[in-house]
Order: C-alpha cells, then structure tokens, then sequence
C-alpha cells in the first residue's frame, strides 16, 4: 500500500489530524495511524496492525501499490490580493419594521436614513464590483425589502450585466402590504431567499421581534412562499441555553413544508451583547470528520476565510468585513473605490487574519478545516484574536476541563 496523492498530514500540539484535499474531509488521526502514514511517505512498509491499515484504506487514506516518497506537509502560500470577491453583502438600509432583541445592526423603525445611498450610487457600486469579479451578491438591512424598488433594480441591472453572478436576500417577510411584490421579485429574478422564526409560536417570536403579529405575518409569508413553490430558507434563532433539543422545531419547520433550515443560537453581537444565548462547552473534546470547501482550503491557509475575499456595504457607502464586524472600517468606497478599499491597512489587517493567526489555533491540527466565524468568536468583545469557544484546546487531554474565557 501507498499514500494516497492528495493526503496531507498536520501535527498539532498533541495530536495529528489528515486531510484529503480533494474531498475536502478531515479526520483526527491516532499515534498508529500517523506512525503508518509517515513510514509509508517514506517508502517503507509500516509496522502496523492490518485492521489500522485497512480502516486507512477504506477511509481513502491509502491505495494499493508499493509504498513510495510522497510529501504529507501542507504548501504554506504568501497571501496575495484577491482576483475576484466571492461575496459582497448589500446593506441597503438600516431602517426595520421590527426591533428585535439580537440584531447584529441595531436596525429599528426609527434609525436616521438621511445618510442612505441613492439608486444610481448603488448602482455605480455594482458595477464595480462587477468589473472586479463578484460571484454572490447579498441583499441586506435592517429589513431590505424597505427598498424593494432598489432589490428590483440592482438585481435587473446585475443579470443584464452577468447571469453568472448569484443573487440572494434576507427578509424577516413581515411587511404585509409588501409580501406578495417581495415574493413575486424574488421569483422574476431567482433569488436565493430566507427569513428567520424565533419560536414555534406568537408570544415567543413576537417578544423577540418587539412587534405584536410579526410572528403571524411571516409564518403566512412562508406559506405563500412553499405553496407558490418558492424555495425559502428559514433560519430559526433560539436561546440554546433553554432547550435540550431542536427535534421538535425541526419537525414542524418540515410541517410548514420548509426543506431548508438551519437551528441555531444568535450571534453576541449588537444588540445581542447582553444575552448568552449558547452553551459553552465545559470538557476537552476531540472533533469528528471536518468538511472543508476548496475555497477554505486556498484561501484558509493564508488569510481569513471570509474576510479574505467577502466585504460588507453599509447603507452609506462604508465597507466594512462583514454585516457583524461593523467597527471594522475600510473607508468608503464611493469615495475611494474598491481598489482603494482592497489597499486599506485595515483590509489588509482584517484579510490577513489565519487561524495561524489565533491563539490557541495556530498549534491546532484541524485549523485549516475549521470555518472562522470572527464575530462569533470574538462574542461581543474588542478582541480580533480571540479564540473560539469550539470545544477543543489543542493542547490539553481530551477529557480535561476547559478554561472559561468568557
């Protein structure tokens, strides 16, 4: 047996893990298995009991043929400028029908919409970024379908101009008077949609939201959209410290005739600083098998996966990283352009940002499959470099408490 071509192998602090490159699988490794792959890399037959090598085998780590030199380190790359964003997200305001307790953007009826961009700037911003290379716009806010007219806009002028370029938006769906033009835009237009729920029922969601009959409003928005075959993601935000487990919301998300969800607690940003909303995990534990996508696996070993090549336009004009790291400026980009918002020293600091980067990542063999969410980590906090609560410290026996940092 051999190695298999795309089987890396990386140490961390006290174990190993292997990656498959072209799988994009990641798995934990045991002191048998590394020891295999190393005298294998080498050349050599290992001194390994069958049942490890044939469990190597049918993992894909091995294949048949005489062992032979084969590197298992990782190509460590100079972090170059992006070619082409792979997303941008379109703030296209901060006003909202709702003012709901965890909002990222501190978004509410009564926020000051003097500073909102017109049709023909965000129009000039398009195409730039167009003319850089853009693969996946996002319509944003606050609540977007405020500005339905500029959704219906951008979205024509973006597939006159490239129908290669994916389009999505996300919308609470509770403006009545607007549903059934929000849905129809969505369809002339193939646009990826979602909205979110918090709670199977009025009283839950609505006090979350701040408004009596949201919950009413965008249950009956969802439905229109399921039997008007309107595929409709729904993400469904809840306090996971209240519940053992999310079956009963995944069937009757299922029930409502939803195929996309995804359950989960909000992130502690903007408003949603005050509230813990997710366990922290108390005992060492090792990861299952990690999936990476190809883009985490060029773009993570260099730079940040998201701030790499995502940036985020607030409703004035200001880039920032993302919709949740909006203390984070790259300057504006009506006024500088994105090739002078992509040389900022802040787009440079935040692109830069590699789990080789992070305390307690950078000696974590799973660090180049392990998505980033910098917001999530950081959890309300000024802190660029802080590590994730994911459950695992590389350093420490699994089994050992971890240390609170919160």
């Amino acid at each position: 047996m051999r190695v298999s071509a795309d089987i890396r192998l990386l140490r961390g602090a006290q174990r190993a893990a292997v990656y498959d490159i072209s799988r994009g699988l990641c798995w934990p490794a045991s002191d048998g298995e590394v020891a295999a792959l190393e005298a294998l890399a080498c050349g050599k037959y290992p001194v390994a009991e069958t049942a490890t090598l044939s469990a190597m085998r049918m993992k894909g780590w091995l294949m048949p043929g005489s062992p032979r030199a084969h590197d298992l380190s990782i190509d460590k790359l100079g972090r170059a400028a992006p070619k082409l964003l792979e997303h941008a997200w379109l703030e296209l305001t901060n006003s909202c029908n709702l003012k709901c307790n965890h909002c990222y953007a501190s978004s509410g009826p009564d926020v000051d919409r003097t500073v909102e961009m017109t049709a023909r700037e965000w129009l000039k911003i398009v195409d730039g970024l167009l003319d850089f290379g853009v693969n996946k716009l996002t319509f944003i806010g606050g609540e977007p379908t405020i500005r339905l007219d500029l959704v219906d806009d951008i979205a024509s002028h973006v597939h006159r101009r490239d129908k290669g370029v994916e389009l999505r938006m996300f919308s609470n769906l509770s403006i009545q008077r607007l549903r059934t033009q929000t849905i129809a835009i969505v369809a002339r237009h193939h646009i990826e949609f979602g909205t979110a729920l918090y709670g199977m029922d009025a009283a839950t969601h609505d006090q979350m939201t701040q408004r009596k009959g949201s919950w009413v409003a965008t249950l009956e928005a969802i439905r229109e959209c399921v039997d008007g075959d309107v595929d409709v993601f729904v993400g469904m935000y809840l306090n996971m410290l209240q519940l053992d487990g999310v079956t009963q919301q995944e069937e009757w998300l299922r029930s409502l005739g939803v195929k996309r969800y995804q359950i989960l607690a909000p992130s502690k940003v903007g408003r949603g600083t005050t509230i813990e909303w997710k366990k922290t995990p108390k005992k060492n534990r090792i990861p299952g098998i990690l999936a990476f996508s190809a883009h985490q696996w060029e773009v993570g070993r260099t730079g940040h996966n998201c701030f790499h090549d995502h940036i985020a336009v607030m409703p004035d004009g200001t880039v920032s990283p993302c919709i949740m790291t909006r203390d984070v400026s790259y300057g504006n980009i009506l006024k500088s352009g994105l090739s002078g918002i992509l040389r900022s020293n802040s787009y440079d600091t935040m692109a830069a940002l590699s789990k080789d980067n992070i305390p307690g990542c950078r000696d974590c063999e799973f660090r180049y499959a392990c998505f980033d969410c910098r917001p999530d980590a950081m959890k309300g906090t000024n802190d660029l470099l802080r590590k994730p609560q994911c459950g695992y410290d590389p350093s420490l026996p699994i089994g050992d408490v971890i240390e609170d940092i919160t």
